[in-house]
């Protein structure tokens, strides 16, 4: 997958980097604008003309530039600060502000507490929450008495007399550069100022570049143009290490490399450069007025050749371009998977040099270089997310891989390898936000995810421009769902260009230069067709997540269950659930920390400890972070029956079982409960935790008694305290000090907790109102009420009560066995009571009767393996199976992997629980139908949409849905890749290990429902 032509240009990969080092320079080639050409730019002027989403983008960037478009050329050049001048993304982390303090963090995050007007009050900032602006001293007066030679900032040289401090300020509120300290916490007000100011410099410069390719009118080149020049000027000496051995960040991933930003964020800051020097490049080469202004400002300021448009080229190429490839290949540009890789490709484009940029491009293929073989097949989840636990963050490779394919794609000077045909899972990247989809409207906050019970209306979706590229390349109604989802559900204004966020570059629109812009809409339109008329469960387990869901669109009901990586941007969560009900997040996730650093102590005591998830915690510590993923073991549906049994793996040492099953029960077509037994071998103590998504609770069956003080860690142990070991990246204890306002019971028999919901963001109904009760029907020693205080972002709850169930004792083996119901105004359920708990020849078998208000009575029961079992009149063969009884008869019986459930002379019987046997080999010559051969012949019994359950050897689930049946012995599985590894990531030629083996043994769970006549 190395590009073909890396051995005709194997000088080049070793000489050119050694030759740039030494300062020697290398002969300029290109000629014209690669990737918006003159032609292009006509075809744009024309669009904005004809079309008014072309010409409102157009608008929009002008009204955003045009403050920075008034200022002189002398006033942009002045505006960069050079290297010496620290530079930091927050102004502090946790400490608030010196005027107000704590209450800095009751103003709204966005995306800071802290407010810039980087014009109208220049090297200062202001607190959201009291409006006071900081530092108290003249900095910039300050910043320019400190100004050398070359019109660069020296620190600690500036004019000591300028930090004195206005009237009645405290004197240590005055800013060096370096940031006031006060009692052991400081505010890096001007290098906030500064970060900011580079920020928005790029940013605006990337739009003047896009506006000169929409209107034409050379005015905005020029002044991108003196902004890039002056860029040129200074970034060669920009290195972020010395700032961050301050204490300042600004997104290095903690390793404490970059440029002008930390290593993960300054890839924004090369596409933005490098597509502005592409887009102006024409307008640039005729620009009379840059080199006079250019060549002035060298000869004040001795910043070399600027005497002709080629040596001003020739400057930005060398000091510029050539750095930030140097950059990414040192790894002082880095970002996640992908962005360094799009960043790469924008420069070598941009550079357009047939050398270097052939070699650039090839170092994207190459395993000891950009690796993007190794990442599309190895750290790519057959869904098309990444390796990384969040979404938004496993989103980005595909994101970005799709511009850097679109890239390849319209740049015909480079033929090295092609990420549409070459990788299978590439193509899942266009359809990844169904796999994470709940109830069509919202996808889970796992890990550093969005904010606590955020709603929203879509679920996690890819960038609209991606969706259609997308559809234009496969033309699927998948993707044309997609397409719709992108856009807001809609297909109205679906060409609108929104102008781009500083943090981010704005990209290549090209439907805004296309000769035809609209004509996919028909398309589109007549593939996507109609909603499907229900929901269906599925499960999505290249990523590690299963969805139970209600088929009824109205009075929607989910159940989202993680059993994926847990690093990443990922926390300790294996086995958690979320639930959304009554139109809103139940049991949610903590979601993105107030700050994701690797200094800020409550995101590893806290938001991404087990303590505040909802599932098992072992032994007073987290779940090891190693292990891959957890394997499904049962995933099937039957009438109103759904459930989902996943093995979590060896994520503790001494745990030989954790392991989850759920059971989502239809009551009719308003409601809806889950069946949840946790299981778990192995310990000394089990600790089942529940954060039912509101700040208060009722509860029958406890009597509690309140800590007064301290918090859950004990009485004496303070809110936050270090108690157990410092909160770190390596941080093994308990997290017990962030839960407080603690109540302990020692419950006897079965008891209820019932929490109302919160709805912080959106305004509901007068009327509505929304409850989780979870029913616990299993014995536990101690059961406490806490307070857990999620991150004080805008519109995340202020506290939410989490319930504790514990367990204590050597060898245990635990199953907590509960019932969740989520409900209205009120509750549907009148009782529930468990009827077997137990241990059964080695397995855990429960069984339990829930009564509904209706009078209706459900008897589930439950096999960890199959087996028998009778309770409540009720027999069963097989792994789960339920019995309906209405007014003293039986109403419905489904089974799930069984061979009978019976209740008197109701009897529903199938020949066998499921198909097993074991997989003969597998063919994905058409990658559209990868095809799966079985030793067993398959029933006439309909297999479609069932779940074939591998049991395989590697790292990643094996289980998947099957969407034909070939043959009696074959089933197509669609579009789903197999491949998981690479043999040698160092070494492509080895080739890959696939998710299974030939004689991987196989399983088909089979159900069967029935109802009697109405």
């Amino acid at each position: 997958m190395m590009a073909t032509r890396a051995k005709q240009t194997m000088r080049a990969l070793v000489i050119w980097p050694a030759v740039l080092a030494m300062g020697i320079p290398m002969a300029h080639s290109k000629t014209a604008s690669v990737l918006v050409t003159a032609t292009m730019r006509k075809q744009a002027v024309r669009n904005c003309e004809t079309h008014a989403w072309a010409r409102r983008y157009r608008d929009r960037l002008i009204e955003y530039v045009a403050p920075w478009m008034a200022m002189s050329d002398e006033q942009l050049w002045r505006l960069l600060p050079s290297q010496d001048m620290p530079r930091d993304a927050a102004v502090n982390r946790g400490d608030g502000c010196p005027k107000c303090g704590e209450d800095h963090y009751n103003a709204p995050y966005n995306p800071s507490r802290w407010r810039t007007d980087l014009l109208a009050r220049p090297w200062q900032v202001q607190c959201a929450n009291c409006k006071e602006w900081f530092p108290k001293n003249d900095f910039g007066a300050y910043y320019r008495s400190a100004l050398d030679g070359q019109h660069k900032f020296r620190l600690g040289k500036g004019d000591k007399a300028l930090l004195a401090v206005g009237p009645g300020a405290p004197a240590s509120w005055a800013d060096d550069g370096t940031g006031p300290a006060v009692d052991g916490k400081r505010w890096f007000f001007a290098a906030n100022y500064a970060f900011r100011l580079w920020e928005m410099a790029l940013d605006v410069m990337e739009k003047m570049a896009v506006v000169y390719t929409l209107t034409g009118d050379p005015a905005y080149a020029h002044k991108a143009a003196v902004l890039l020049d002056r860029m040129a000027d200074l970034y060669p000496e920009m290195d972020f290490a010395p700032h961050f051995k301050r204490g300042m960040e600004c997104s290095t991933g903690g390793s404490g490399r970059g440029r002008i930003q930390g290593k993960i964020w300054e890839t924004w800051t090369v596409q933005k450069a490098s597509l502005t020097y592409d887009h102006i490049y024409d307008a640039l080469l005729h620009d009379a007025e840059l080199i006079a202004f250019a060549s002035g400002m060298s000869q004040a300021y001795g910043t070399g050749d600027k005497s002709s448009a080629e040596a001003v080229v020739k400057h930005v190429e060398d000091h510029l371009l050539k750095e930030f490839i140097i950059g990414i290949r040192d790894a002082r540009i880095r970002g996640n998977p992908g962005m360094h890789h799009y960043a790469m490709a924008c420069v070598a484009i941009a550079l357009d040099d047939p050398v270097a940029s052939a070699d650039a491009l090839d170092w994207l293929f190459a395993p000891k270089a950009g690796a993007m073989p190794f990442i599309l097949n190895e750290r790519l989840a057959r869904e098309g997310f990444s390796d990384e636990a969040a979404l938004g963050y496993a989103r980005i490779p595909a994101r970005t891989f799709s511009k850097t394919a679109e890239l390849l794609g319209r740049y015909p000077a480079y033929e090295g390898g092609n990420l549409y045909r070459d990788y299978a899972k590439f193509r899942a990247c266009f359809t990844m936000g169904a796999s994470v989809r709940m109830l069509d409207s919202y996808s889970p906050n796992w890990g550093d995810g969005d904010k606590c019970m955020n709603f929203g209306r879509t679920g996690i979706t890819i960038p609209v421009e991606m969706a259609l590229e997308g559809f234009r390349l496969y033309g699927t109604p998948e993707i044309a769902r997609e397409v719709w989802f992108a856009n807001g559900k809609t297909f109205d204004n679906l060409f609108d260009v929104r102008p781009g966020r500083a943090r981010g570059s704005e990209d290549v629109h090209f439907h805004l230069y296309a000769a035809d812009p609209e004509s996919v809409l028909a398309d589109l339109q007549a593939a996507v067709g109609a909603a499907p008329a229900t929901l269906s469960s599925y499960n999505s387990g290249g990523h590690g997540m299963a969805v139970l869901q209600a088929p009824w669109r109205e009075n929607g009901r989910a159940l989202a269950f993680y059993y994926g990586r847990m690093a990443g941007h990922g926390h300790h969560d294996r086995l958690n659930i979320l639930l959304v009900a009554e139109n809103v997040v139940m049991a949610p996730d903590m979601g993105y920390p107030l700050y994701c650093n690797g200094t800020w102590r409550k995101r590893f005591g806290w938001g991404e400890h087990v303590i505040s998830h909802n599932t098992c915690m072992v032994n007073e510590t987290n779940p090891s972070a190693k292990s891959w993923s957890g394997k499904t073991r049962l995933f099937d549906a039957a009438g109103p029956l759904r459930v989902v049994d996943v093995d979590g793996g060896e994520v503790y040492d001494g745990v030989s079982t954790y392991r989850r099953c759920l059971a989502m029960v239809d009551v009719d077509p308003q409601h809806s409960y889950v069946l949840d037994l946790f299981w778990i071998r192995g310990g000394t103590n089990h600790r089942l935790i529940q954060n039912g998504g509101g700040p208060q609770v009722t509860h029958s069956g406890l009597a509690l008694t309140p800590q007064e003080t301290g918090t859950y860690a004990g009485p004496g142990v303070a809110y936050g305290a270090e108690y157990d070991g410092k909160q770190t990246s390596h941080y093994a204890g308990t997290g017990f000090s962030y839960l407080e306002q603690v109540k302990r019971a020692q419950p006897e028999g079965g008891f209820w907790v019932d929490w109302r919901m919160v709805e912080p963001r959106r305004k509901m109904p007068e009327e509505w109102e929304a409850h989780l009760r979870v029913h616990n029907l299993s014995p536990v020693d101690e059961v406490a009420l806490c307070d857990g205080i999620p991150p004080r972002f805008k519109g995340n709850p202020e506290r939410l009560r989490y319930m504790l169930r514990s367990r204590f004792g050597d060898g245990l083996e635990s199953q907590f066995i509960s019932v969740l119901e989520p409900y209205g105004n009120e509750p549907f359920i009148r009782s529930v009571r468990p009827l077997v708990d137990r241990v059964q020849d080695g397995v855990f078998v429960a069984a339990v009767e829930v009564t509904l208000v209706s009078g209706v009575r459900d008897v589930l029961l439950v096999r960890e393996e199959s087996g028998t079992i009778e309770a409540g009149g009720v027999s069963m063969t097989g792994r789960i199976g339920l019995c309906r009884f209405a007014e003293g008869e039986v109403d419905t019986q489904a089974i799930i992997c069984g061979e009978r459930v019976a209740a008197g002379d109701a009897v529903l019987e199938l020949p066998r629980d499921a198909v097993r046997g074991t997989l003969t080999g597998w063919d994905a010559s058409d990658p559209l139908h990868v095809l799966l051969h079985l030793d067993s012949p398959l029933p006439d019994t309909a297999l479609v949409g069932r779940t074939i359950v591998i049991q395989n050897q590697e790292r990643c689930d094996a289980s998947y849905c099957i969407e034909k049946v070939v043959d009696q012995r074959t089933v197509s599985i669609g579009d789903v890749s197999l491949v998981d590894r690479y043999v040698d990531r160092r070494d492509y030629s080895k080739g890959v290990v696939h998710a299974t083996r030939k004689g991987d043994p196989f399983f088909i769970p089979l159900s069967a429902v029935w109802k009697a006549q109405q």
